[in-house]
């Protein structure tokens, strides 16, 4: 169950990261009329940047929560 879940994560996540530059150019676009390719550009740039920093970070705050708590430890003391 536990791996189902985790490859059920990456699946969603992949098909997110790749339907955003699909949606984001016209998303963009429409916000500003005066909008060119270089604008669009670097804001797109930003964004999936942000994306997998916040990616990063949460893989790290949540490894590293899950070490302090010390999860795995428990069940295996509970068994």
């Amino acid at each position: 169950m536990v791996l189902l879940a985790a490859f059920l994560g990456w699946l969603f996540d992949g098909f997110e990261i790749g339907l955003f530059p699909v949606v984001a150019r016209p998303a963009l676009q429409s916000m500003s009329e005066q909008a060119g390719d270089a604008w669009v550009g670097q804001w797109m740039g930003n964004i999936t940047a942000l994306f997998l920093l916040g990616a990063a970070c949460g893989g790290l705050i949540f490894g590293w929560l899950e070490t302090g708590l010390d999860v795995s430890e428990r069940w295996r003391s509970a068994s």
